[in-house]
This record gives C-alpha cells, structure tokens and sequence, in this order.
C-alpha cells in the first residue's frame, strides 16, 4: 500500500514561520520541536485523508484541511501529554482534559477516502 504526501507536499504555506505566528511564539527556542510536530501533524492529516490526489478539490488541498494542521498543531503545544490522563485526578473527580480522537479529527472527516475505495 502506497503512502499518501499529498497534504504534506502541497501545504509549504503551513510552514514553521506560520505556526510560530499562529502559536504567538516570537523566538527560535522552540524551532526543532515545531518542525518535528508539523511534519508529523502533516503526516497525519495524509494518513487519516488517505487521497493521493485530491482531484475532487481541483488537486489543491482544502484550505479546511489547512486550518485543522494549524489548529492541531495549536492542541499538541498547549497539551503535549494530551494521550494520556493522570487517573490519580480523574479518579478524584477532577476536570481534566480528556483527549476525544473523533473531535480531534473531525474537520478531516469530509475529505477522508475509506481504505480500499481509492
């Protein structure tokens, strides 16, 4: 099975000068770490979509899809343990974050091609 890079190849104005605008960070100190977590939100948001392609959006990629790169990358710098849950807190009734894959992922839904259907 291929490997789809279409988001990450064709989303070079979702680079780390846009993050660190969106993110309001106005220094270097965190450069290596935004650029590991963009490649690997780009990754991701290819691995979810699954559409090498991207024909029935006249071969660009959304610019809703752009948006959810931004906005995650925005979910992983302010929570970077966000896959996990202290249980000694939420045992204690605590309101703790709770990290919910379908609302994370949901503004990729529309674009997503179902394995097999490509």
């Amino acid at each position: 099975m291929a490997v789809s890079t279409f988001i990450q190849d064709n989303t070079d104005d979702i680079d780390l000068a846009a993050v660190k605008t969106h993110l309001r960070i106005d220094n270097d100190k965190y450069n290596p770490s935004l650029t590991v977590m963009l490649a690997g939100i780009k990754g991701q948001a290819d691995a979810y979509c699954n559409d090498p392609t991207f024909s029935d959006y006249g071969g660009v990629v959304p610019a809703q899809i752009k948006w959810w790169i931004l906005k995650a990358c925005l979910a992983v710098y302010e929570r970077p343990n966000m896959f996990s849950i202290r249980q000694d807190i939420w045992e204690q009734g605590a309101d703790y974050y709770q990290f919910v894959w379908d609302e994370y992922i949901e503004d990729l839904k529309p674009y997503r091609i179902e394995p097999g259907f490509a």
